[in-house]
């Protein structure tokens, strides 16, 4: 659940051809956040957590709706998406589930 202006952190963990750990790759990283619309919205930087490969975005959605973030990196290459489901408050992001039985 995502709250409107609430900040997100994106993760991702990038792998050489090998499956090598991929570190020290940030600025070969681009991120791209997209609002509801579809319109770029923002491009944050990627930044590595130690020396692990796991690389993280971060944004603050301040619209609702479906948010679109995509990760491209050169070398090696990759590509990543993810979709946040960006909600009025937390009231209304619990009315999204429904009880199911099984």
């Amino acid at each position: 659940m995502n709250i409107i202006n609430e900040p997100i952190r994106v993760f991702m963990r990038i792998l050489n051809a090998d499956k090598t750990l991929a570190t020290g790759i940030a600025g070969n990283i681009t991120v791209e956040v997209y609002n509801p619309l579809l319109v770029l919205a923002l491009a944050p930087g990627a930044v590595e957590i130690g020396a692990t490969a796991v690389y993280y975005a971060d944004f603050t959605p301040d619209a609702l709706g479906a948010w679109l973030v995509t990760l491209d990196c050169s070398i090696p290459p990759c590509f990543s998406f993810q979709v946040f489901d960006v909600d009025e408050d937390i009231i209304e992001a619990l009315r999204g589930f429904t009880a199911q039985a099984y």
